[in-house]
């Protein structure tokens, strides 16, 4: 909901026009949700003392493999194996 108050929609003159900042806007929500990611991690870390550099790690795999699972599931689903 939020993002489609604040990022203009993706047809239109007002996209092809006002490109940079929908890509200034992109950048933004990207760091936010990072910081958010990266605060809720630290802060679970904490509760659980678990060490950092464990949960960084964790995180980047967590990050590196799940958009590869979910693509596979996506294309399972459709039975265009």
């Amino acid at each position: 909901w939020l993002f489609g108050k604040t990022l203009p929609k993706v047809e239109g003159e007002f996209t092809a026009n006002h490109i940079f900042i929908t890509i200034f806007m992109i950048v933004c929500w990207l760091g936010l949700l990072t910081f958010f990611v990266v605060d809720g991690s630290i802060k679970i870390g904490q509760c659980f003392e678990i060490p950092g550099p464990l949960l960084g790690i964790t995180l980047l795999a967590v990050g590196s493999s799940l958009p590869d699972c979910i693509s596979s599931v996506i294309v399972a689903r459709q039975m265009k194996i």
